[in-house]
């Protein structure tokens, strides 16, 4: 069992890195301005971004903190592993690897067709498992 302190410090941390990535997809793509060289970016997609870089080591740590307490307690029950809660306990532990090596992937990749494949994959993760983390805090 988690406590409040520690479901309280996911819930922020997720719910700050959400609003952070959905801010950075919107600005980059519907708030482009016109410069004197061409489009570009928004001026503030640089702040929305360095958010983001500061609330996802913050989301990964207080994940951290119930790994033993919790998640590998559940997973050490795999007999009853096909509960609701557990599905979305699980979905939450993938989606999270999977938005690390995603977001990661996206500081290095060069190709524009790869990243923004990588980058809807990353948003839509990160929305699902939004979806996903107030389904199991509601169980």
């Amino acid at each position: 069992m988690i406590s409040k302190f520690e479901k309280r410090n996911i819930l922020i941390s997720f719910v700050l890195c959400l609003i952070t990535g959905v801010t950075i997809y919107v600005l980059d793509n519907y708030f482009q301005v016109q410069a004197e060289w061409g489009i570009e970016s928004s001026p503030y997609l640089s702040l929305a971004k360095a958010f983001h870089y500061i609330t996802t080591p913050l989301l990964i740590l207080a994940v951290g903190f119930i790994i033993k307490s919790h998640i590998a307690l559940k997973i050490k029950n795999l007999d009853k592993m096909f509960t609701k809660k557990k599905k979305s306990g699980l979905f939450l532990c993938i989606g999270l690897v999977l938005l690390i090596f995603s977001g990661q992937s996206l500081l290095i990749i060069t190709s524009e067709t790869i990243r923004e494949l990588v980058i809807y994959f990353h948003l839509g993760i990160g929305l699902l498992m939004g979806l996903a983390l107030i389904r199991h805090l509601r169980r």
